[in-house]
């Protein structure tokens, strides 16, 4: 058996290229496999599962839609990087059993043009200033401007851990909620006034 220096995948000796991408197959002592290390997260980034996976002499890209895979592709084809997606009804079952689409290029082609596999990678990142405001967020700050009393102290606490931590989008949509709550407490207690000397 001969195993193909682009995928890895192993092909009978009498085979001249390879089964499952076909690439030539060269005969003798196969490459040494090129060491892929995962891109260092910025200071900025939430932690997310490994966008990459050695597999033999490729790499498996894996994407988290069928869209992001095929975009993905692209931009690498744009390179002159070979990337290789399962035909459309294996591609649909592999998404279901693994929840990725997976993506296969040559390690030696991607680990070459570093700047490429940044920019790939870095799309995939989720930067902690644009995360937004959970529900249970928006809920509690509205919860802190209806009931102001100890709502403000809440507020006054919360508000620039999340400064504080980088969480300038979340931050924002925090204080928002807040002001809505606020707003809604003023509004509720003018009615109230309002009806009260309308009704005498």
């Amino acid at each position: 058996m001969k195993k193909c220096d682009y995928c890895g995948r192993l092909n009978e000796d009498a085979l001249a290229t390879c089964h499952e991408c076909g690439s030539p197959i060269r005969a003798g002592k196969p490459r040494p496999e090129p060491a892929i290390k995962e891109r260092e997260p910025a200071d900025d980034e939430i932690p997310i599962g490994s966008f990459t996976q050695k597999q033999g002499n490729a790499v498996i890209l894996k994407c988290r839609t069928l869209r992001e895979a095929y975009l993905v592709k692209e931009e690498l084809e744009e390179a002159d990087i070979i990337a290789i997606l399962p035909e459309a009804d294996v591609l649909s079952l592999e998404y279901k059993q693994n929840v990725y689409v997976p993506v296969r290029v040559s390690a030696k082609a991607y680990e070459s043009i570093p700047d490429l596999r940044s920019v790939v990678e870095f799309q995939y990142k989720r930067v902690r200033s644009d995360q937004p405001l959970p529900a249970v967020g928006k809920m509690l700050a509205m919860g802190c401007g209806v009931v102001p009393v100890p709502g403000v102290l809440i507020f006054a606490w919360l508000f620039p851990s999340y400064r504080a931590n980088g969480y300038e989008a979340a931050g924002k949509q925090f204080k928002l909620w807040f002001i809505f709550g606020i707003s809604s407490w003023i509004l509720g207690i003018l009615a109230v006034v309002l009806s009260a000397l309308l009704s005498t």
